[in-house]
């Protein structure tokens, strides 16, 4: 957690006219926030991506998964972020929030043509989970593959009832 935003900034650094996109979640973006600015110091090109589920996603599956669902320091209700104008005391022209997911394909369009430094906050349900994912003290042959994915066996290693409604 906190690696993306540095590492995309060293990539976009090393690679001048590559696209570079940082796509993080709000837990892991919180660490380095500090390093938005970098992006528009230097003018880097680097596209932040920021799924936000309002919480530390891959901790809350987790959680729900092999803890019975008992969460522990996942809560961010009480600090609430604005990210969005975040980017925008950081120097980023293009700051935007994503809350619908009809909006979601002609922002996604608009962020990537941006020609420098944007910023896109795509909100997303906190039980909108990650897969596939390898649980604790499994193999990569048992990865969990989710709901939408086939498995690699016919047997699945975890059944989870997990809602598979169309999250966003």
């Amino acid at each position: 957690m906190g690696f993306g935003l540095p590492a995309a900034i060293g990539a976009q650094f090393a690679f001048p006219d590559k696209l570079v996109i940082d796509v993080d979640g709000d837990g892991s973006l919180r660490m380095n926030l500090g390093e938005m600015e970098t992006c528009t110091t230097y003018n880097l090109p680097v596209k932040i991506l920021l799924i936000n589920n309002l919480g530390d996603g891959m901790v809350v599956q987790w959680q729900t998964l092999f803890f019975s669902g008992r969460f522990a320091g996942t809560d961010k209700s009480l600090h609430k972020k604005d990210f969005v104008e975040s980017a925008r005391a950081d120097g980023f022209e293009f700051a935007r929030r994503v809350t619908e997911r009809k909006d979601l394909r002609r922002n996604i369009e608009e962020f990537l043509a941006w020609d420098g430094p944007a910023f896109l906050e795509v909100m997303v349900d906190k039980m909108a989970f990650v897969f596939p994912m390898v649980g604790p003290g499994m193999a990569y042959k048992d990865m969990i593959t989710g709901p939408y994915i086939p498995a690699r066996d016919k047997k699945p290693v975890l059944e989870a009832k997990l809602d598979t409604s169309d999250h966003f």
